[in-house]
């Protein structure tokens, strides 16, 4: 029953990361966007949904893959993908608004007002799916050695 309960609960960190991971991109780059003149209408923006891609996929595809004992393996392989992305995409994000002069370098613009914060979340992502990764394939070789024995 704890391995079940410790799953779960790597689950639950998994998709929240996710969904965090989303809502931060989203509001960087909202592809839903209400139009100046008539708030009413809005307008969808094809390239701020493309940037929007992997965590929406991140949520929604990946979350649903590491629910089966099947898929679960694909869901790791897709999850560490979409995190490196993220995370090499930022830091050339980074690299390079700090090269152009976008911000100066302090410790606070480094930590604070950068993308570094974003990529910890990555990280942080990468690492609950490993553990989630790790506890499937615990349980499924206590399963068929159940069977076996």
């Amino acid at each position: 029953m704890l391995k079940d309960k410790t799953r779960l609960i790597l689950y639950l960190i998994l998709f929240f990361l996710s969904l965090d991971g989303f809502i931060l991109h989203y509001r960087v780059h909202p592809f839903l966007v209400a139009d100046e003149l008539n708030p009413q209408i809005v307008y969808f923006k094809f390239s701020f949904f493309m940037a929007n891609f992997f965590s929406l996929f991140d949520l929604i595809i990946v979350n649903i893959l590491f629910l089966s004992r099947k898929t679960f393996i694909l869901a790791y392989v897709l999850n560490g993908l979409i995190s490196f992305y993220g995370i090499i995409l930022m830091g050339h994000y980074a690299i390079s608004k700090l090269v152009t002069g976008g911000f100066p370098f302090s410790f606070e613009n480094l930590f604070i007002q950068s993308v570094f914060p974003h990529q910890l979340i990555c990280f942080s992502d990468f690492f609950t799916g490993y553990l989630l990764f790790e506890q499937i394939k615990k349980t499924n070789k206590e399963v068929a050695y159940e069977k076996r024995g």
